[in-house]
């Protein structure tokens, strides 16, 4: 523990150290964001992607003819260029001068099933995460990611299909609660013995209150 902190201290330091001694102008600027975005994924990848800011959130929408492949899994081309579009969200965010909170990654299978694969993740635990602040693993639990099907998908290159609106922490958070009981009672050590009904949370923005729904049976 006391190895790890002087770890930390150490990097800070550092940081402290080199914004102190070099003027280094960030790349993006916050009002370009979502061009930046649009721009780099197009020329870096010649993906096409739709962006569009709500107040501190960035939603990135990405449509895909065939999102699953026979097995019924990701499939892998899909999947590289997923990767693509996160890595081209990661340089703008690193490199912007005032980053928003969060961001939200939508791809859907526009011809085929309509499905909709949804990854929400707060930007500040992605700058620990590339400053080795936290593991990989502690950084992926902190991402939330959703799959369903949406026949409104079907057709939509643009994204309409999406409500954007701008996320908090108290309802991340509350999306985060829900998926990590889940993740839970589906692990390899649990999934045999419960069938997971319900496991949701949810945050009340009136009484500032976190509720928690769960209806987890024995097998």
């Amino acid at each position: 523990m006391v190895r790890k902190n002087l770890k930390i201290f150490f990097l800070l330091s550092l940081l402290i150290l080199f914004s102190s001694c070099l003027d280094i102008e960030p790349t993006y600027q916050r009002k370009n964001i979502e061009s930046a975005i649009k721009n780099l994924c197009k020329e870096e990848y010649n993906l096409k992607v739709e962006v569009e800011e709500a107040e501190d959130t960035i939603w990135i929408y990405a449509p895909f003819n065939n999102l699953i492949d026979e097995k019924g899994e990701l499939d892998r081309k899909v999947t590289e260029e997923i990767g693509d579009i996160i890595l081209s969200l990661q340089r703008v965010i690193l490199s912007i001068d005032k980053p928003p909170k969060f961001y939200i990654f939508v791809a859907s299978d526009i011809k085929k099933t309509g499905a909709d694969l949804i990854l929400i993740g707060f930007i500040p635990d992605l700058v620990k995460f590339q400053l080795r602040f936290i593991s990989r693993g502690e950084f992926l639990q902190r991402r939330y990611l959703n799959f369903g099907i949406n026949p409104q998908a079907l057709g939509d290159e643009k994204g309409y299909h999406i409500k954007k609106f701008n996320l908090d922490l108290e309802h991340f958070t509350a999306l985060i609660i829900g998926q990590q009981i889940r993740r839970v009672f589906t692990s390899p050590e649990y999934k045999e013995y419960f069938e997971v009904k319900t496991a949701e949370a949810g945050f009340n923005s009136q009484t500032k209150e976190f509720t928690i729904l769960i209806d987890i049976e024995k097998k």
